[in-house]
């Protein structure tokens, strides 16, 4: 109907005119099945835009699962080399905790040429001495 309003004719002798009514009725089911009609496409153009969302998606993991790996593999030798490092100095860390803290201003304040300086020459005297080790050369001047 669509906001319009029917009329149908009269007849004679009471009721409405068979025909308008025909029509009328013809012309509601041509709209309900144009709606069922739209209703079926949506949900055919809706399951294939979620079709491809999906391809998508999983194109999007793939590309970044073939970015991700190399690097990961790439950066694995050097992981598994230092990660015996790192377990070494992990205590050696948590035991000079208390001291960075509370030498923290005095850190804060001193040049930092004068501790790249007490750095090289730590590392002149011991090529064996990681090149990360500033704060515990700091650390050593301090106590």
């Amino acid at each position: 109907m669509k906001g319009e309003r029917e009329f149908f004719r009269k007849k004679a002798f009471g009721g409405f005119n068979r025909e308008d009514v025909i029509k009328y009725i013809a012309k509601i089911a041509n709209e309900r099945n144009e709606a069922l009609t739209a209703r079926d496409k949506a949900q055919k153009d809706a399951k294939v835009l979620a079709d491809e969302i999906k391809q998508l998606r999983e194109q999007i993991d793939k590309l970044s699962a073939e970015k991700i790996i190399p690097v990961i593999e790439e950066e694995q030798p050097v992981i598994e080399e230092e990660q015996p490092v790192i377990e070494e100095e992990q205590p050696v860390i948590e035991e000079e905790q208390p001291a960075i803290e509370e030498e923290q201003p005095v850190i804060e304040e001193e040049p930092i040429s004068e501790i790249q300086e007490a750095a090289e020459e730590e590392t002149a005297q011991n090529p064996e001495v990681p090149k990360n080790t500033i704060t515990r050369i700091k650390i050593k001047r301090r106590i």
